[in-house]
């Protein structure tokens, strides 16, 4: 009896523990899909397309302060507009910043940025957090299929 009460307390302990590591992943930002619970080809290609728009384009917009050419390649025309809108300076710029929060001033103590993460959401939507050294941010971005191939074609940062 000892015994099955020992191995009882064990397991519950230790799903403690498990319950505790997997809320604190899940507040990160960082849960993966289970092994049940795998990455469609379409979420595949989404992410992929997602971190192409942040290595090629997005970082580009970083070091000219400009938009990048050839967004149309990447974003809806849906997207464009909507980052035209956002923009708040004269000009034809875009809101590139929406995909990424903490190049605001409130963002300056950040630190450098560590690594990005991309969840389906369901729904088209991918949840992308982007980690820095003193702190994290989360937006939600939309990618559909166009004629011409996948494009995102919405960021929500809340």
């Amino acid at each position: 009896m000892k015994r099955v009460l020992l191995i009882a307390l064990s397991t519950f302990v230790l799903s403690l523990g498990t319950v505790s590591t997997v809320m604190a992943t899940e507040a990160q930002g960082t849960v993966m899909p289970s092994k049940d619970n795998r990455f469609t080809k379409q979420d595949k290609k989404a992410i992929k397309l997602i971190e192409k728009f942040y290595k090629k384009f997005y970082t580009k917009w970083a070091e000219n302060g400009e938009a990048p050419a050839n967004l149309d390649q990447i974003l809806t025309g849906k997207c464009i507009i909507k980052l035209r809108s956002l923009y708040e300076y004269d000009g034809d710029g875009i809101a590139m910043w929406t995909f990424w929060m903490l190049n605001t001033d409130a963002g300056e103590d950040a630190g450098p940025f560590v690594s990005r993460n991309i969840v389906p959401l369901g729904n088209n939507w991918y949840r992308v957090t982007n980690r820095h050294a003193n702190r994290s941010e989360v937006l939600r971005v939309r990618v559909i299929e166009t004629p011409d191939g996948l494009r995102i074609d919405d960021v929500v940062n809340d």
